[in-house]
């Protein structure tokens, strides 16, 4: 009885392991939508320091000349008790 069994065993032949693959490199990559965002962003900043920059010039006090007419009409109505 030992013998007959011995005989009806088949072995599973496993195949070897295949050689590993090299791994894959990602490639660089950028969205068109963050080089848009980048973009707007920059002319943004652009827009605002122009902004800012006019801003500041107008704030610069330039002095006029008083004119004569003005000064003399001024002058008068403070004599006049106004």
């Amino acid at each position: 009885m030992h013998g007959a069994m011995t005989d009806n065993h088949h072995f599973i032949q496993i195949p070897p392991r295949p050689e590993p693959k090299p791994c894959t490199k990602a490639e660089p990559f950028q969205l068109e939508s963050l080089v848009r965002h980048e973009e707007e962003m920059q002319r943004e900043m652009q827009e605002r320091e122009r902004k800012e920059k006019e801003e500041a010039q107008m704030r610069i006090f330039r002095a006029q000349p008083v004119l004569q007419e003005y000064a003399m009409r001024k002058n008068s109505k403070l004599s006049n008790g106004y």
